[in-house]
């Protein structure tokens, strides 16, 4: 019962109750006569009332929890992340599927120094996430970010490179949570969740809605990383 109460409830009970216990000593201190009941009685009460300002004063001052579902706490948290990583990183759409969450990168990930010059430029598929299925998420490989000017036989060579580095460094970065795969044209990563047994796992805690968020962000630094290598 004690653990559903707030701590500042329980430190203000605690002084009132020692409030009470002083006030009785000072009484009997006092003999018991009328002034000394009157003037015990009124430090009680003038300590109870302090301490019942301090606990409102505390609960005013302290933030709300905010009692967000999964997919509310991911929305949030890719929100934080846009602005973070404005222009570059966008909310997009997927057209016919409005359960799709999609986030797309400008093509021109220099961008993202441009101090508000040139950022409207051209953005391409990142990351889809379907908010019925928490088991896995899609991120892509851009031909226009990483390929532009080569033919398509040699960007049919280059993308599964791409994405074997990436396959790579997800798995050593969040290992025991999730794998990644290439598809066979290297152009996408399948990122599937997964449990302590190397099962597939559906995501439910907002931790792992975090942690998931954390994911993404992680690859927003491989694609800024590997840009820059080009």
């Amino acid at each position: 019962m004690l653990k559903k109460i707030d701590v500042e409830t329980k430190v203000g009970g605690i002084c009132a109750i020692i409030a009470i216990i002083a006030g009785i000593i000072e009484i009997a201190f006092n003999n018991f006569t009328s002034a000394a009941i009157a003037g015990g009685v009124k430090d009680i009460f003038s300590t109870l009332v302090a301490v019942l300002v301090l606990v409102v004063a505390v609960r005013k001052l302290r933030p709300k929890k905010e009692n967000l579902s999964f997919e509310q706490t991911i929305e949030k948290e890719l929100n934080e992340i846009q602005m973070r990583y404005d222009p570059l990183f966008v909310r997009g759409e997927k057209v016919g599927y409005p359960n799709v969450i999609r986030y797309e990168l400008r093509t021109n990930i220099s961008c993202l120094f441009s101090q508000g010059e040139n950022t409207n430029g051209e953005s391409g598929r990142f990351v889809d996430f379907e908010k019925t299925d928490h088991t896995k998420m899609l991120f892509y490989i851009n031909k226009t970010t990483f390929g532009k000017k080569l033919s398509k036989e040699q960007w049919a060579e280059k993308a599964p490179a791409i994405s074997d580095s990436f396959v790579g460094c997800i798995g050593r970065k969040f290992q025991g949570f999730c794998k990644a795969i290439k598809s066979s044209s290297g152009e996408e990563i399948i990122v599937t969740f997964i449990d302590k047994d190397l099962k597939t796992k559906v995501l439910e805690t907002n931790e792992e809605a975090m942690k998931l968020v954390r994911l993404v962000e992680y690859i927003i630094m491989l694609y800024i990383a590997k840009y820059e290598k080009e």
